[in-house]
């Protein structure tokens, strides 16, 4: 990094996610298949230690695709792990995943967000950068939150 900047370790981070009272759910979002188990036995292990400390804490792991689900399936403890998925909305119902995680230039899907509303799954678009459209996916697309990278816009907007 160019000022020597050390990066977290995901176990770092979660470690600090426990003592933070605002955070109440994180999306691991994986790059590799190979990570997928790793994150799974965090998943689980952090959720734990979570509600050992009187937390809620919901900690879900990033499925952006086939490959990645096969990981997660082959995974052992995947159950106790929830996931949301990124490409495919039938494939949350399917494998029981927590949520869906779709791109914004889907567009606002309402239909999909009510029916997994109706099973208790999540939706969150991203990732939604313009102000001009966080009402759209709010409203139209009954999002239960955003993936931004102008995190700050979306906060405004909540502060009016």
């Amino acid at each position: 990094l160019k000022y020597g900047e050390r990066i977290p370790t995901l176990r770092e981070a979660l470690e600090a996610l426990i003592s933070d009272d605002t955070m109440k759910l994180v999306w691991l979002d994986p790059k590799s298949t190979a990570a997928i188990p790793h994150m799974v036995n965090l998943a689980v292990e952090y959720k734990a230690k979570a509600q050992l400390a009187g937390k809620t804490l919901e900690i879900l792991v990033g499925i952006p695709d086939e490959d990645y689900l096969n990981a997660y399936l082959a995974s052992s403890g995947y159950e106790n792990a929830p996931c949301i998925v990124e490409y495919e909305f039938s494939r949350v119902l399917a494998h029981n995943c927590r949520a869906f995680g779709p791109r914004f230039t889907l567009g606002p899907l309402r239909q999909e967000a009510d029916i997994l509303h109706a099973s208790g799954k999540l939706i969150f678009y991203w990732t939604v950068n313009s102000k001009d459209y966080f009402d759209l996916f709010f409203n139209d697309g009954a999002a239960d939150g955003l993936i931004s990278d102008r995190t700050s816009l979306i906060y405004t907007k909540f502060q009016q």
